[in-house]
């Protein structure tokens, strides 16, 4: 398994390169992008970061003076981090991190922060975190919960995502006197719809559940919106003409929401015999 580094250097040098192969006459510039780091609510800040650094120390021409140029601005990005947010109320808790509601400063809009302490992070997990941020900032949907940016300081890894005040599904559910054969057929369609679109991305969830369901508003199973999150168990699949559908073996997700088809292999593999993998 590679170090935490060596797969930084890998997304690194995959993003200058797709920056050389590109029209653009800023290689760099293209490259960011490619990272995804011109995209969020600070991206005409970091721009200027950029812009200085390129001034100060002349626009990057081979992979070294990319590397260099990124440790940098990874620097700079914690900075400009811990001035662009207030930090407030804490509105839940993950295996890694709490989530806690942010303010942009310069924008006064609300996010919600999730923050993976690095700490509590094994090289797995970590590994883990890497691609829910980089197959989750490729999703824009309704029925997505967003993920605008991902900062990386120097004892958590922060992502900023859209709020939800409605909170999860599951509580939501809990909390009602009654839930009705319509009720569901409304939430569920919409996370059917935001699912449709994860594969037709060539993304497969793999840990849909109500408790990764959040709600725009206290009533969304009668007038409010659901919006599909936490893509940490999340996994990239290939299917076309010439390609059948990637299959997946791990047995990964939530014990209470595994597919019957992952049980079964499970079952199967315990008693020696060979089970076949799993599609989206």
């Amino acid at each position: 398994m590679m170090s935490m580094h060596e797969r930084r250097s890998e997304r690194v040098l995959h993003a200058w390169e797709d920056g050389l192969a590109s029209s653009s006459a800023q290689p760099h510039i293209a490259a960011w992008k490619q990272i995804g780091w011109l995209d969020g609510p600070d991206s005409a800040s970091f721009s200027q970061l950029v812009d200085t650094d390129v001034a100060d120390v002349g626009p990057p021409v081979t992979f070294t003076d990319f590397i260099d140029h990124y440790n940098r601005m990874l620097e700079k990005r914690a900075i400009l981090f811990e001035t662009s947010y207030q930090l407030g109320n804490k509105l839940g808790e993950g295996g890694f991190g709490m989530v806690v509601k942010g303010t942009h400063i310069g924008s006064a809009k609300t996010y919600a922060l999730k923050c993976a302490q690095k700490e509590q992070l094994s090289e797995r997990a970590m590994k883990g975190v890497e691609a829910e941020i980089r197959l989750w900032m490729r999703v824009q949907h309704s029925g997505v919960c967003r993920l605008f940016d991902a900062f990386e300081l120097r004892a958590q890894i922060v992502m900023v995502t859209e709020i939800c005040p409605g909170g999860c599904l599951l509580d939501q559910i809990v909390n009602l006197d009654g839930f009705s054969e319509a009720d569901a057929q409304h939430i569920s369609r919409q996370v059917s719809d935001a699912v449709v679109h994860l594969h037709r991305m060539g993304i497969a969830h793999r840990d849909i559940k109500p408790e990764n369901v959040l709600c725009t508003d206290s009533e969304p199973h009668k007038r409010g919106h659901i919006k599909l999150c936490d893509f940490g168990f999340a996994a990239e699949f290939v299917e076309d003409e010439s390609h059948p559908a990637s299959t997946f073996n791990q047995l990964i997700g939530t014990p209470e929401y595994l597919a019957p088809e992952m049980v079964g292999a499970l079952l199967k593999r315990r008693q020696g015999l060979e089970a076949q993998g799993y599609t989206f």
